[in-house]
């Protein structure tokens, strides 16, 4: 479903669940796409947060973040850098396993070596429900 909410407010999950009708008891998946890369630190934490208390036990998350060390062709204001996201979605509850883009251009045999890689796709599983 399409929604629209402001994530920089503090209250969007309230909105998620009030206008939306999200059920935080059923399963979910959540795509973060192109946006942790906006973030500052602080904010990325309250997101992950949010998402994990409003995720039930085997909800899915799909977040891309850019390595500390990535510096691509075009510099922009990346924000939020991690080297390990599967450590860092750990502690909120999830189970997971980042995957360089790089690596997953070779396994569907679509390999990008000028790719200089450091840019991750996690995919996590909710382990513990409704917990941050």
């Amino acid at each position: 479903h399409h929604v629209e909410v402001d994530l920089s407010l503090p209250t969007w999950s309230d909105t998620l669940v009030t206008k939306y009708h999200f059920d935080p008891t059923r399963p979910t998946i959540w795509i973060l796409e192109g946006l942790t890369m906006y973030l500052l630190d602080e904010e990325m934490e309250t997101l992950a947060r949010l998402v994990s208390t409003l995720s039930a036990e085997g909800s899915h998350l799909l977040v891309d973040c850019f390595a500390t060390h990535y510096r691509a062709a075009r510099t922009g204001a990346w924000r939020f850098r991690h080297d390990d996201l599967a450590v860092y979605f750990q502690p909120f509850g999830w189970n997971g396993v980042a995957t360089d883009y790089k690596e997953l251009g070779r396994l569907i045999g679509r390999p990008n070596d000028a790719s200089p890689g450091g840019y991750f796709l996690y995919q996590g599983t909710k382990v513990t429900p409704n917990s941050t």
